[in-house]
């Protein structure tokens, strides 16, 4: 395994070795603990997690064993499901406490061609709400505004223990349109694609069997996107690296407790006073935003996600499934922290799974819960 992970290490350890640049926060005098200096991209809908079983569980989804969304988190894991295709929708009715008719949804489908090849496909789809200034305050007539996003992916086996992915994805954005300060408003759209690879290798512990997966993906290399007819692209896709660990422990007749982690990091650069962080290239972006700030803040981008699952059989081809999970995001970097439950219910070739998100009363996610159907072959 670590002839497979170690180039990827290298690369990252390279480049921590460019000089560290200072933030706007820190320019203002300010210590980088006490900035509130979060990463600003555009196309959220790429980094909105759709999966309700890996919402239940606190958003942690990249080792986990593999499931019809695999998709969204890493791609390698279809060709490990133990089904041979699948088929998953997905509804969220989004921020419920703003009062608006916001939602996503997503239609998902993968395939095995045999033992060590699969492929997939998804449609992501994200309808906002009214818009009725521009980018800056300036009135505009009410209209509809949404986004998608088309993946197709590819899953390879190396081995009985590893496998590779990656996926293509089609960005279209439409925010905003008319007249505004550097010109006329345009549909934003982006070509970009993921990279991912899976391991999962059989760990007991005396009378105890389980299995540890690890997963790694770094999704969302693209170009940079314009909202502007004649501005070249300016703002940058959320590109992001991704590292899982998840174990299942394995118990008599179907019983399973699955235990995962995940830890994110966006390759996005953090802005800069004088706006040079916005010249960058979207490749340039992602290697400098290692070490464009001070080391102790970039630890600070990183967010976590633990999560639990108690899978119970109880009929014949009949299982009910417990999570809960918890959110981390630094206070100066978004300060997303959340709760989340779920649960689901599998009888035969279907599974539903719904999610729920508690959070303190000023958050604009509390109350927010996620719907998935799965049909397996």
């Amino acid at each position: 395994m670590i002839k497979y992970f170690l180039p990827i290490i290298l690369l990252f350890i390279l480049c921590n070795a460019v000089q560290a640049q200072i933030s706007i926060c820190e320019l203002s005098g300010k210590r980088a603990a006490d900035c509130l200096n979060s990463i600003q991209t555009a196309v959220p809908l790429l980094r909105t997690n759709l999966d309700a079983r890996s919402s239940g569980m606190g958003d942690a989804g990249i080792a986990l064993s593999s499931k019809t969304n695999a998709i969204f988190f890493n791609s390698a894991k279809m060709v490990f499901d133990e089904h041979k295709a699948g088929l998953s929708l997905s509804y969220i009715p989004w921020l419920p406490l703003s009062g608006e008719d916001i939602f996503l949804t997503n239609l998902t489908g993968f395939g095995k061609i045999n033992k060590n090849h699969a492929i997939g496909a998804s449609i992501r789809y994200f309808s906002m709400d009214p818009l009725f200034t521009d980018f800056y305050g300036q009135e505009l007539p009410r209209y509809a505004r949404n986004e998608y996003c088309i993946d197709l992916a590819y899953s390879i086996q190396v081995n009985t223990q590893f496998s590779l992915g990656t996926n293509l994805k089609y960005i279209h954005s439409h925010l905003v349109r008319g007249v505004g300060y550097y010109g006329l408003y345009k549909t934003g759209e982006a070509l970009a694609f993921d990279l991912s690879a899976f391991y999962a290798q059989p760990l007991n512990f005396r009378d105890t069997k389980g299995n540890l997966n690890i997963g790694i993906s770094i999704s969302n290399i693209g170009n940079k996107i314009s909202y502007f007819e004649y501005l070249p692209g300016y703002k940058f896709l959320p590109a992001n690296l991704g590292i899982g660990l998840a174990y299942e422990v394995l118990f008599n007749d179907g019983n399973k407790l699955n235990i995962a982690y995940d830890a994110n990091k966006l390759l996005v650069p953090t802005a800069k006073l004088d706006g040079s962080h916005l010249e960058q290239s979207a490749i340039g972006g992602m290697f400098s935003s290692f070490t464009d700030t001070s080391f102790k803040e970039e630890w600070t981008e990183i967010t976590h996600s633990f999560g639990l699952e108690g899978v119970v059989k109880l009929f014949k081809e009949t299982f009910v499934m417990l999570r809960t999970g918890v959110f981390h995001e630094h206070q100066n970097k978004g300060n997303r922290n959340y709760t989340t439950y779920g649960l689901g219910f599998r009888y035969k070739p279907i599974e539903v799974a719904i999610s729920y998100i508690i959070d303190d009363q000023f958050s604009p996610l509390r109350n927010t819960y996620k719907v998935s159907l799965q049909y397996h072959l």
